[in-house]
């Protein structure tokens, strides 16, 4: 009796061992993986309860998820968490340091348990049970939700809308579509906004910036009001507003290269060369003119000053007509028709003659002239 007492108390103290080393292990390893517990990843995300044998056959993920939309989110949460828990979880089976621990065996089967609840890879499972009126449970089924699935209701909410749901939501996509295409259009007419008020500066072509204008003037009547009107995307008018506003792109582009290219022709070297070959005939004439100026005033000089006198006087008693002042140059002499054909022939001697009357300085008043 003795003997069996002792083995008893032996093998309590050894499952106690066993139990204690246990609970040292898989309390560091819980704390290394960052969890609190092995229970804390169900193997069901979800639990259904339907009361005919019709329901429960035809019950699917997408019954799911009509009657619990704001469990997509929640599902593609919980299938993310399931599989950061397997990928850690994987890792450390793979490479850790307690699998010479005599409790190893114990905490991998524990480990395992989990990977099954995660599931390869992760997925949100759901428990449909079929439960009679009575209360008695007489069928169940497990519905597997993976990543694939939650993308496809999200790309397309209509699998999961009623009849009603789904024709408020086709409205909705048409006018989200038809705003998008005004948008479009409304950005390619800006576009040219931009680029006309980026180049108007820049325009040295003659009548230029009115051609631009007039353009610009076009480009606003005839798509602003009109992109605004139209309803529907697959309206002819989009591709007659779209050639419109290609055709003013293009005439205002032509404007623009044409100024751009005479611009970059008066910044290039062959024009340097013209302009430096223009300021050098300006400074020649200027220098002529100031050449011609010098002659003019030296002339002057030897002639005398303008004069004015009275061409045509009248006698009357009372100076009722005015003296008309006739204004003439020094350089005139009145004489006869004979007189003049000499003084073609021998213009000096007459210059002299008729502008010199002092005889004794012929010599130097010639040589002056010369």
């Amino acid at each position: 009796m003795a003997l069996v007492i002792t083995i008893i108390l032996i093998i309590v103290i050894v499952k106690y061992i066993r139990k204690k080393k246990y609970k040292e292990l898989e309390t560091t390893v819980l704390k290394e993986l960052g969890f609190y517990n092995w229970t804390f990843i169900p193997y069901y995300d979800a639990y259904v309860t339907v009361k005919s044998r019709q329901s429960f056959e035809k019950y699917h993920n997408v019954n799911f998820f009509k009657d619990n939309k704001n469990m997509l989110a929640k599902a593609e949460n919980i299938i993310r968490q399931k599989n950061e828990v397997a990928s850690k979880l994987r890792m450390f089976l793979e490479n850790n340091g307690y699998q010479s621990h005599s409790q190893y065996k114990r905490l991998k089967k524990q480990i395992d348990g989990v990977l099954k609840n995660t599931g390869v890879p992760g997925a949100f499972r759901i428990k449909v049970s079929y439960i009679s009126s009575a209360g008695n449970l007489l069928d169940t089924k497990e519905i597997t939700v993976g990543q694939y699935t939650i993308d496809r209701f999200k790309k397309d909410p209509s699998l999961l809308m009623s009849k009603g749901e789904y024709n408020k939501y086709i409205k909705e996509q048409q006018k989200e579509a038809v705003s998008k295409k005004q948008h479009d259009y409304y950005e390619r007419v800006n576009k040219i906004i931009d680029y006309a008020n980026a180049n108007q500066d820049a325009l040295v072509v003659k009548d230029s910036q009115k051609q631009l204008d007039s353009l610009m003037g076009q480009l606003f009547d005839r798509t602003v009001n009109s992109i605004k009107k139209i309803k529907k995307t697959d309206s002819e008018e989009w591709a007659l507003i779209g050639d419109f506003i290609a055709r003013i792109q293009s005439e205002i582009g032509k404007i623009v290269q044409t100024n751009q290219k005479i611009i970059a022709y008066y910044a290039s070297p062959d024009f340097e060369k013209i302009k430096e070959t223009c300021q050098y005939l300006i400074n020649s004439q200027k220098e002529f003119n100031e050449y011609i100026n010098e002659k003019v005033q030296s002339i002057s000089q030897l002639f005398g000053t303008r004069v004015v006198r009275n061409e045509t006087v009248n006698n009357d008693e009372y100076n009722y007509i005015r003296p008309y002042k006739k204004t003439i140059t020094p350089f005139t002499a009145e004489v006869s028709a004979a007189v003049f054909a000499s003084a073609e022939n021998n213009p000096l001697e007459y210059i002299v003659k008729y502008f010199y009357p002092n005889k004794d300085l012929y010599p130097e008043q010639i040589q002056e002239l010369y």
